[in-house]
């Protein structure tokens, strides 16, 4: 679809974003992650166009066409994606900017629930940044703002790892095992297990960690896999134990080959976003640069007409002065014509009347000698 709609230009843009959209999605489960960045930032370009269309006739978000609404639904969702892709590779500070984007957009058509997703997801991420205070600011905004159970419990997970990174240590305790009661979806379990051992670890109560740490070790999730995987062994090295420390490095050996070579694929996703900035750059570039020429085209067009305008009417001019001048000079021709006619006809008015006189001497000269041979 993206292929062709790519050729398909009479295509609108958002169609043409989803698309990418979906293609994105598609890759980034397929942990191709370089190739859904190009195709989130391409969905992200388009549906920004149409946004702008929206901006220019839409003045009150609240009174949203449906079709409105879902573009910038669309362009919340693809800045979420973009926020998760960069904060699954480490790039925290591009994370927070794509996830701060989403939620202006979310805000805008009051979708709470995205809303309640993306205050958790940047939690998450001030959190990996060890900036704690902001961190639960974010949490208790997505607590707040949707008032899901699932979530609830998702994000009182990591409030309970910063309690006790805090020396709340109780308060943590209570919160992980209270929930752990309320949590029926096995993969959320996992990861709670996880913390639960690392809590025990951290306070040196190894049984109880290497039996929370053991169940969660058979998460789905690779990152609780090889967390709790990291931890076991830490445990198995501080109570001296050789053969199940080096068993544990063997399974952290074997998923970190799975994290490396999908790291791999993504070793490229920074300069791919430099990349998109530099296009947009050009692009804008580009459209100022279009812009002035189509200007000066404009311009120059204007003057051609002009000038063609100006030269069809002095050809004009000169046609109707050229046949008015032909008309004069046929006039001059046919009253000289007439000249001629009258001057050849006074002309033999007076060959006429020199004949008659000629006659008449004639006749004068006969009668005088007849006069004078009768005296």
């Amino acid at each position: 679809i993206v292929d062709y709609i790519e050729t398909e230009k009479t295509t609108p843009n958002y169609l043409r974003a989803k698309a990418h959209y979906y293609h994105a999605v598609g890759l980034s489960e397929r942990d191709d992650i370089t190739g859904a960045c190009e195709h989130y930032l391409r969905a992200l370009d388009l549906l920004k166009e149409e946004f702008d269309i929206i901006e220019k006739h839409t003045k009150n978000f609240s009174n949203l066409s449906s079709s409105d609404y879902e573009k910038i639904r669309y362009i919340a969702l693809t800045y979420t994606r973009l926020g998760r892709l960069f904060h699954n590779e480490n790039y925290c500070d591009l994370s927070i900017q794509k996830y701060k984007k989403a939620l202006i957009y979310s805000e805008l058509i009051k979708d709470t629930f995205a809303q309640s997703h993306i205050f958790k997801v940047l939690g998450n991420t001030y959190h990996i940044l060890g900036k704690n205070d902001s961190a639960l600011y974010y949490y208790n905004e997505s607590i707040k703002t949707d008032f899901n159970p699932i979530n609830k419990l998702d994000v009182e997970k990591s409030i309970a790892t910063i309690l006790f990174a805090n020396g709340e240590k109780d308060s943590a305790y209570n919160l992980v095992k209270n929930n752990l009661d309320k949590i029926e979806n096995y993969g959320a379990k996992d990861s709670y297990y996880c913390i639960l051992g690392n809590m025990y670890y951290q306070d040196k109560e190894y049984d109880s960690a290497i039996n929370y740490l053991n169940i969660s070790l058979e998460s789905a999730l690779l990152s609780t896999k090889i967390s709790s995987a990291v931890i076991l062994s830490a445990i198995y090295d501080s109570i001296g134990d050789n053969n199940q420390k080096a068993f544990y490095d063997n399974i952290i050996s074997q998923l970190s080959i799975k994290d490396t070579n999908r790291r791999i694929k993504s070793a490229k996703l920074q300069s791919i976003y430099d990349n998109y900035k530099k296009r947009k750059y050009e692009k804008e570039k580009l459209n100022n640069r279009k812009t002035y020429i189509y200007s000066i085209i404009a311009i120059i067009i204007v003057i051609i007409i002009l000038t063609v305008v100006s030269i069809f009417r002095n050809k004009q001019k000169n046609i109707r002065f050229s046949n008015l001048l032909k008309d004069k000079e046929n006039i001059i021709k046919q009253i000289s014509k007439e000249i001629q006619q009258k001057e050849n006809y006074i002309k033999s008015l007076e060959f006429k009347h020199e004949v008659k006189e000629s006659f008449d001497n004639s006749l004068k000269e006969r009668l005088n000698i007849i006069r004078k041979v009768n005296i």
